[in-house]
């Protein structure tokens, strides 16, 4: 594989792209910056949380925390001519009523009921200051010491908007990253190459750019099982653990009483998705307790 090329991979997507030195010039930073590598494997990528409030189009600073760790990301420390990743993970509201307009807040049975019928099930989220999926390829300007300064496509600022802000009432937690992209001449892969699992904050993508050749030697880049976590179960004795949920039991979507074993005393959260976090998630490990709902 030759060329500029870059592959990313997060949990359920896969983009893949070829580019010419020539049509990539204004944001593929410095091909070859980080050099030759002939043993690449684990997760190369740095990730930074972000956090302002409002990015908008055109931004030429991006507002970011300190560089993210803890989930096992990388530790190098992004700098001039870096090529990276600026990505909007959760960003969408959603009705969170217990009824059958959760979701998209609309429902044939109406708002204050729950029903079992499959055709009146609500989902997804409003359309309303929908973030969630925007991203783009930026260069680094700069060190990242609160906020990164980025050149992005034709030489501007940011293409799309992004913002980080809490859960409220209305909305779910709004969160983006920007990931350090490694930009090898050439490389070969030793093992597998992952991401960093995601968080909350950061990680659940995997990337890097290979000007040269990219010998896979049959292994692979992959960020399965590295995205949004599940949800958590919440039981009641003596249908399981006693695990009690630390929200309030009418606070996620159930059958109604006699459609499961002991009625409405045993469920579990919804999943981690683009409208945010619930109280419990599963990271494929074991149960976390996020502290909100």
């Amino acid at each position: 594989m030759k060329l500029q090329q870059l592959l990313a991979i997060q949990t359920g997507f896969l983009i893949a792209a070829l580019f010419s030195a020539t049509s990539n010039a204004q944001v593929c930073a410095t091909p070859g910056l980080s050099g030759p590598n002939a043993s690449l494997s684990g997760t190369l990528n740095s990730y930074y949380p972000g956090t302002g409030a409002s990015v908008g189009v055109g931004s030429t600073s991006i507002p970011v925390g300190a560089i993210d760790t803890s989930s096992g990301g990388a530790a190098t420390a992004i700098a001039t001519g870096d090529l990276l990743i600026v990505m909007q993970m959760q960003g969408a509201q959603i009705d969170s009523s217990n009824s059958d307009c959760y979701g998209d807040g609309s429902g044939a049975a109406g708002c204050a009921t729950r029903v079992t019928s499959t055709s009146s099930y609500a989902g997804g989220n409003t359309a309303t200051n929908y973030l969630a999926g925007n991203w783009e390829y930026c260069t680094a300007i700069g060190p990242a010491a609160g906020s990164v300064a980025v050149r992005c496509a034709g030489g501007a600022g940011t293409v799309n908007s992004y913002a980080a802000t809490a859960a409220n009432a209305t909305s779910g937690a709004y969160r983006y990253q920007v990931i350090r992209v490694p930009q090898y001449s050439s490389a070969t892969l030793a093992g597998a190459v992952t991401a960093a699992p995601w968080n909350g904050a950061t990680g659940g993508v995997a990337a890097l750019q290979v000007a040269g050749t990219l010998t896979m030697g049959g292994n692979s880049v992959d960020a399965s099982r590295r995205g949004f976590r599940g949800g958590g179960v919440t039981y009641v004795d003596p249908f399981g653990p006693p695990v009690i949920d630390p929200v309030n039991g009418t606070s996620f979507y159930r059958a109604v009483a006699g459609a499961i074993p002991g009625g409405e005393r045993e469920g579990s959260f919804k999943g981690e998705g683009i409208a945010g976090t619930p109280r419990l998630v599963y990271n494929g490990t074991a149960q976390v307790d996020t502290g909100t709902d």
